[in-house]
């Protein structure tokens, strides 16, 4: 601003924290400051929606380099033919980055003796490669050596990553062909010979979206990646190579999710934490790398449209959380072989981000805003002490061996469906806005079955940590539901006994709709009735022997021990009442079963329908 500039903020006096605060309370209108501009983290981290200079907590930010970040296709399936096609369309249509899985015995990846076919008319020289690897990464580093040898590559013209990642392999699969300790250390030895030759491309990656699609928190996330990196670390030095080159030689994985603001402090907190790991060591020059994938976790199979929607949140967060490479999922990752459309709207998410919302223009847009960097300062700190605790434990490796790691991902894990389950966490699609009668995405192409040869004998084995999908409880009971339409010729069904006018009732009946619907129950509805035997009656026709009332509390009050009863003698077997009683025990004396509301588990009350029509035994089997 020029010196004679006038300073018309100058005229203003600056409000204290209080004045914000009492403007936001007055706005709010008696409901708690604390629960309408606040939530906690499954890390416990209190996260502030009204930040402030004072609590913002701003510190150093270590970032990516400036520019745009790199639009990753992912690659899979053991059709190198197919798989070729599939990259050489991406790549003339905006991708900037290929990500490849190599699967020597099954057809989860290309074999590592086709990887000459994958990439054919493919110039690696002009586009880094990841290689997604597991157990068997010696066979796909020397195949890619190979490759490389034949094509002449001159030193130092490639980017990318090797893949190799005995740890998180051992986490995702539960076995290695030798120790993990043996796995590391020739891991290690690639890494001296791929550094001298071909610097850009990192030997290790360290993937803890493993971590994530187990239910991990954000935290542990963090702190996981860093500590299998630490292990990658140490193990280079001890193979020879400097720590600040063994640095350059590990890659990143993280999830993207659609929670923005998490999504976006858990990336700028990795790159704190790393650089600290890095400081202690007496580097400060090396960047981390961070190559960001859709978080597995939260891609629904019901409704999976939305996937588009949670893909692009995800990518969002992931950029101006400042990721590398970002790798968007497409939206029928579960129903085999992705097709044409899908691979282009996951590719041009990220090219309308980048391209005509300019996200990649500004280097870390979240500093400045106060409750990003509280944030981040917060997860920085807490991802810190986790990774402290666990390599104060034998690191990493030890803590899975043991069933530590599993076990504190357990406790967040069971947190996090508590909430799912109550619909305090809801999943668009499926726990919310169900469409019960979508038609499913039908695909020709499948991916699975049995392998081609087995597996040599493990070396070490563990179990394995889960993936659990965020929708996974509702779409057991929605896929139930299929099943029974299937077997039958229709739905299970739940009547909605509706009570007075449509000011009475909707509200309440649109709530039970969506409860019973998102676990495959559809429900028939009527107009409301005035009088007990008009209920009655609309009851009747419906030919349903389980039903829920819904009306105003008014209503209950009057005529809900009379309706309960009556609705008893017409045949309903189970009776719900829509809305929270006051008096629970007014309500069983009245002949009604179970109460829904806001807050209840939903899981559990759907399962109780499902039992009383006489489709799930107490085991919660079909």
């Amino acid at each position: 601003m020029p010196e004679n500039h006038p300073n018309f903020s100058s005229d203003f006096a600056v409000p204290s924290e209080a004045q914000w605060v009492g403007l936001v309370e007055k706005t709010l209108k008696g409901k708690p400051f604390a629960k309408a501009m606040q939530f906690e983290t499954r890390d416990g981290i209190i996260v502030d929606a009204l930040g402030t200079q004072k609590s913002g907590h701003v510190e150093a930010q270590p970032v990516r380099p400036h520019g745009n970040w790199a639009i990753a296709s992912p690659n899979w399936g053991g059709d190198a033919a197919a798989v070729n096609r599939d990259i050489l369309i991406d790549l003339e249509r905006g991708v900037s980055a290929i990500a490849l899985t190599l699967d020597s015995v099954g057809p989860m990846g290309v074999a590592p003796e086709q990887l000459h076919a994958a990439l054919e008319g493919v110039y690696l020289d002009m586009v880094p490669l990841t290689l997604i690897q597991g157990e068997d990464f010696l066979e796909g580093v020397t195949a890619y050596e190979k490759l490389v040898k034949e094509r002449g590559y001159r030193a130092g013209a490639l980017s990318g990553s090797l893949g190799i990642d005995p740890i998180g392999t051992l986490a995702r699969s539960g076995r290695l062909q030798t120790s993990a300790e043996q796995a590391i250390e020739a891991g290690a030895s690639i890494a001296v010979r791929w550094a001298a030759q071909q610097p850009n491309v990192a030997t290790f990656n360290a993937d803890a979206t493993v971590l994530s699609n187990a239910g991990a928190s954000e935290c542990q996330e963090v702190a996981g990646s860093v500590s299998i990196a630490v292990a990658y670390l140490r193990a280079m030095e001890q193979a020879g190579l400097p720590v600040d080159v063994a640095a350059t030689q590990i890659q990143f994985t993280l999830s993207a999710s659609a929670d923005l603001w998490q999504t976006i402090a858990k990336f700028r907190a990795a790159r704190r934490l790393w650089a600290g790991v890095l400081a202690t060591s007496g580097i400060d020059s090396v960047p981390m790398k961070i190559n960001a994938v859709s978080a597995v976790y939260t891609i629904s199979k019901k409704d999976p449209w939305v996937n588009i929607l949670r893909g692009t949140a995800a990518c969002f967060a992931a950029a101006l959380g400042g990721a590398d490479i970002i790798t968007t999922l497409p939206h029928d990752l579960f129903f085999g072989a992705s097709d044409d459309f899908s691979r282009r709207i996951a590719r041009n998410i990220q090219i309308i981000l980048m391209e005509e919302s300019s996200l990649a223009k500004v280097s870390d847009p979240a500093a400045g805003s106060h409750s990003l960097e509280k944030l981040t300062s917060d997860m920085a700190e807490k991802s810190a002490n986790l990774f402290v605790d666990l390599e104060a434990s034998g690191g990493i490796l030890a803590s899975l061996r043991s069933g530590a790691l599993a076990a504190s991902i357990d406790e967040v894990a069971a947190s996090r469906a508590k909430d799912i389950r109550r619909r305090k966490i809801g999943i668009t699609g499926v726990s919310e806005f169900p469409n019960i009668n979508e038609n499913p995405i039908e695909k020709t192409t499948e991916i699975g079955g049995e392998v081609a040869t087995k597996r040599p004998s493990a070396g070490e084995e563990i179990p394995s940590l889960p993936l659990r999908r965020l929708a996974q409880e509702f779409e057991d009971l929605r896929f139930m539901s299929d099943a029974i339409a299937a077997k039958t010729g229709h739905r299970l069904r739940i009547a909605l006994v509706n009570l007075g006018s449509a000011a009475d009732f909707t509200g309440r009946a649109t709530f039970a709709k969506n409860f019973f619907e998102a676990g495959g129950i559809e429900t028939v509805g009527s107009a409301g009735s005035l009088t007990i035997d008009d209920a009655i009656a609309a009851y009747k026709v419906t030919g349903v022997s389980i039903a829920v009332i819904c009306g105003t509390d008014k209503q209950y009050t009057e005529m809900g021990a009379e309706l309960a009863a009556a609705l008893k003698g017409a045949g309903c077997t189970r009776l719900y009442l829509a809305g929270k009683p006051s008096n629970a025990t007014d309500v069983e004396a009245a002949g009604i079963d179970e109460s829904i509301y806001m807050g209840c588990d939903v899981i559990e009350a759907v399962q109780r329908a499902y039992r009383a029509l006489g489709h799930m035994t107490a085991g919660g089997q079909l």
